[in-house]
């Protein structure tokens, strides 16, 4: 699975380089024409690397550009795309086709070579990827310094191990992208990403997926505010990445971006061998995320989660929620994750932005609990552990024991029991408005990084359900 898994990584990764790429090689063709245009496609082409040791593009040879129907196309020299050092993907013959609209847009289309091979860190053949049919096509805008219209569809990507066995597949990626300008100055968008019949290692540690969508929309972006405060700053897709500048800058999007309508749906998840029992499993997801500026970098938010068919051995499905409602205000440097997101993972990517997220309410629940939830946890400075505390009050615990004690013991559901007297134990109980116990629970986040829940350290707990 682990060869797979770096494919999975690398081919996404690989993908939105090349897409933003592409966009500083579209404001290169807009400079000139012939080899004036080959020329700044290769200046742009050795700016692109990634700062404190990460990805890099490398090019081996001169961009040719050749005159095409309407416009020109830039016949790309051999390209290695390198991950910190590890795994090399190396792309030859690819191509750009730029075709001007007017004075402030051209149409692009970028073509990738349908077979990809993968290197090792010592330069031996680990395998490859290959690419059934694909269209990739954007709509450049010189005003906004980049694409304000996306489409592209991929089928059939394939991963190879050197052993010639398939470790990954995806029978379909789309992503299609829409903005508009509408009146006063605002912009209006539409965004959705949907990868559907992913499989991914091999075995028992087999990941199965049959669908995934993110899509969002948003009305009152200012994207031309947005170019204009990104170009004082210095940024510019033709000098590559800019991590650490873009992620400064990301701290001015709420209030630029305006309110942002998210949302993601997953279908079909599984973990295990084909033909036997998954050891994870997950029918349908579905959450929806609104937020909307509150002033300098605060935002606040609304986040809805519902899911079906939730089967896990670390969790009883009695205390998996099917229902997430939370209200959330976002403040600090919230904005500011999103320039390390893909590279940390969420959490972290928060945390070293020194984000404050306060809950002033939330609730989980399914058909035997109820679970509220208020609080707030914050970082003191950029990177440093998150502080703070939740209070939580669950209901239904006591009937949820009741029935299952009257009920015949079932295999494999003895973690189970354990799990739900634990959750009772770590309880403060009480007698609520309706008569009926509930248990208080108040979960604290220390400067060290230890979890408490009612003065307890979740430590003994984490060893208990880890333990073979």
């Amino acid at each position: 699975m682990e060869h797979g898994l770096r494919i999975g990584r690398l081919a996404p990764l690989a993908l939105v380089w090349l897409l933003a790429w592409a966009s500083g090689l579209a404001a290169a063709g807009a400079v000139g024409i012939g080899e004036p245009m080959g020329l700044e496609a290769d200046s742009v082409l050795a700016s692109w690397h990634a700062p404190g040791g990460g990805s890099a593009l490398l090019a081996h040879g001169r961009t040719r550009a050749e005159a095409a129907v309407g416009g020109w196309q830039l016949l790309l020299p051999p390209l290695d795309w390198i991950r910190a050092g590890h795994e090399r993907l190396t792309l030859a013959g690819a191509s750009l086709e730029i075709v001007p609209v007017d004075e402030e847009r051209a149409r692009v289309r970028l073509t990738l070579p349908a077979t990809m091979p993968l290197f090792d860190r010592t330069g031996q053949r680990s395998g490859q990827v290959t690419l059934g049919r694909q269209r990739i096509e954007g709509l450049w805008d010189r005003r906004l310094g980049g694409l304000s219209r996306l489409d592209l569809r991929i089928d059939q990507i394939r991963g190879r191990g050197r052993n010639g066995r398939e470790s990954f597949h995806l029978a379909t990626m789309s992503l299609e992208a829409r903005f508009e300008e509408g009146a006063a100055g605002a912009w209006s968008g539409k965004w959705s990403v949907e990868l559907s019949d992913l499989s991914l290692g091999e075995g028992a540690e087999r990941v199965r997926l049959a669908l995934i969508n993110l899509a969002g929309s948003a009305g009152k972006m200012r994207l031309l505010d947005y170019a204009a405060a990104a170009q004082a700053m210095g940024i510019d897709w033709r000098r590559g990445p800019q991590g650490n500048l873009r992620a400064a800058f990301a701290r001015q999007l709420p209030a630029l971006i305006g309110p942002v309508d998210l949302s993601l749906s997953v279908h079909g998840l599984e973990l295990g061998s084909a033909g036997r029992e998954p050891a994870f499993a997950l029918d349908h997801a579905k959450t929806r995320l609104m937020l909307e500026p509150a002033g300098g970098e605060r935002l606040s938010g609304h986040l809805v989660h519902e899911q079906s068919g939730f089967l896990s051995p670390l969790m009883p499905s009695e205390l998996t929620p099917a229902r997430i409602d939370l209200a959330l205000d976002m403040t600090d440097a919230l904005a500011a994750a999103l320039g390390t997101l893909f590279a940390a993972g969420p959490l972290a990517a928060l945390q070293a932005a020194g984000a404050r997220i306060v809950l002033p309410h939330g609730l989980a629940e399914n058909a035997s609990l109820a679970l509220t939830l208020k609080g707030s946890v914050a970082s003191a400075v950029p990177g440093a552990p998150y502080v703070g505390a939740i209070e939580a009050s669950l209901a239904g615990l006591p009937e949820l024991l009741d029935g299952a004690a009257k009920r015949p013991a079932e295999p494999g559901r003895s973690n189970h029991a354990l799990m739900l007297t634990l959750v009772r134990g770590f309880g403060q109980p009480r007698l609520g408005a309706d008569r009926r116990i509930l248990y208080d629970y108040h979960l604290e986040l220390d400067p060290a990084g230890r979890l408490t829940v009612n003065g307890h350290d979740l430590t003994a707990l984490k060893a208990l359900l880890t333990r073979p």
